[in-house]
């Protein structure tokens, strides 16, 4: 099924970097849970969410992951190599050594880019529980009815319609190593294509959706998504007049944390 895909290119590319997340319900259905973003650094791929994402007593990613395109719920601890929770960051990070497909991943290493991206402020994408398909029940979770949630937009793209992302834009408020905080009022909301709404979407369901700067300035033509997006951090939570998220610089020390601590595992360091 073919349909025509509301959204710019620009939205497009930024709602390919995050990805709407499922649980498992015990009896053979699903439920919509929250937001997974994805980089890559150093030459591996990360699937980062919000570890409040996890019920307290969970101690494995055994029981969230992803509706795929053939219809398959796959757990995140089968497409990822390895994983660690943090609870005192609320984050998740889960590794991967081949690219989350067909997804853009933020790249998190240093780079060079001839655009002046404007860091007053900052965009928060995700999926919000109110625009998603909150449960799958069991009698419709089989691949062959999961895959009705799928179609085809006109650029060829696969799209689902189970969860449909929501872009916001935030003033930065203040920024320190463990917190990124931005304003934003949920009223008086216009969307490029619904128009104006008094109230807007509730953010919930976004936590785990990244953080990232625009573009203010190019000075030269962009040649790649890293001339158009920069990665800002992970939010996390919405209080009804601020977004509060994990910074850039605190992911990428965990990361970097995760990648020693596997580097030193498989050099037979003790843990």
């Amino acid at each position: 099924m073919t349909e025509e895909y509301k959204a710019n290119e620009y939205y497009r590319q930024a709602q390919r970097f995050v990805y709407p997340l499922y649980k498992m319900d015990g009896v053979g259905g699903f439920y919509f849970s929250s937001t997974a973003t994805f980089a890559t650094y150093k030459g591996r791929f990360f699937c980062i969410f919000a570890a409040h994402a996890l019920t307290a007593d969970e101690e494995t990613v055994e029981n969230i992951g992803m509706l795929t395109t053939d219809g398959n719920f796959v757990p995140l601890s089968v497409s990822c190599k390895a994983y660690k929770i943090y609870r005192d960051q609320d984050i998740v990070i889960c590794i991967s050594d081949t690219p989350f497909e067909p997804r853009n991943h933020f790249n998190l290493a240093p780079h060079e880019s001839a655009t002046e991206f404007n860091t007053e402020g900052f965009g928060w994408i995700g999926f919000p529980q109110k625009k998603a398909v909150q449960t799958i029940h069991r009698s419709k979770a089989s691949p062959d009815k999961v895959i009705n949630h799928l179609s085809v937009a006109s650029d060829g793209r696969p799209v689902w319609s189970n969860a449909k992302f929501l872009m916001i834009g935030a003033m930065l408020e203040s920024k320190s190593e463990s917190v990124i905080i931005g304003r934003f009022e949920n009223v008086g909301v216009k969307y490029e294509y619904e128009g104006f709404k008094q109230k807007g979407y509730s953010p919930r369901g976004m936590s785990g959706g990244a953080l990232f700067y625009g573009p203010k300035k190019f000075h030269s033509e962009p040649q790649s998504l890293e001339d158009l997006f920069l990665f800002a951090g992970i939010g996390l939570e919405y209080d009804g007049t601020s977004i509060r998220g994990v910074p850039r610089e605190r992911i990428i020390s965990l990361i970097e944390e995760m990648l020693k601590l596997e580097a030193d595992q498989s050099n037979g360091a003790p843990s």
